[in-house]
């Protein structure tokens, strides 16, 4: 169970304790690159994540408001994720994280292109599409 955010000393700590999972990050991305997804669609893109821990880190996310889930009632079920507004939001923090990750393999002689998750190419493109939305610059 989460602190409430109240007890955080440092606003750190609460972006940390929101996207600071293990597969958490990946899977933001992964919707921000496309959306809605359906869970395996989704879950085939991270085969890394077993079964139990995805599910979990999806639910937290959902939980923290960052992802919807919307549930469709027919035989067999279907489920798809999307981002909120709030989880939007969270796209320069991505930005940043990917071009210091970037910065530090690159100081110490690692190719960032054998690493690259986060490119700045589909980030721009992003970029571009939130603003055309008016969504990503009411989240700043």
């Amino acid at each position: 169970m989460k602190k409430p955010s109240s007890s955080y000393r440092c606003p750190c700590g609460v972006t940390l304790s929101l996207i600071g999972g293990k597969y958490k990050i990946v899977i933001l991305w992964h919707l921000y690159q496309k959306a809605p997804v359906r869970f395996n669609e989704l879950h085939r893109l991270i085969p890394e994540a077993t079964t139990k821990m995805f599910t979990q880190q999806l639910r937290e996310l959902e939980a923290d408001g960052l992802v919807e889930r919307k549930a469709y009632p027919v035989i067999p079920p279907r489920v798809e994720y999307s981002l909120t507004a709030f989880g939007r939001s969270v796209l320069p923090v991505l930005e940043a994280m990917n071009k210091w990750g970037a910065a530090y393999l690159a100081a110490r002689g690692g190719s960032s292109r054998r690493y690259r998750c986060l490119g700045a190419g589909p980030l721009m493109i992003l970029r571009a599409r939130f603003r055309a939305a008016s969504i990503f610059s009411q989240m700043l």
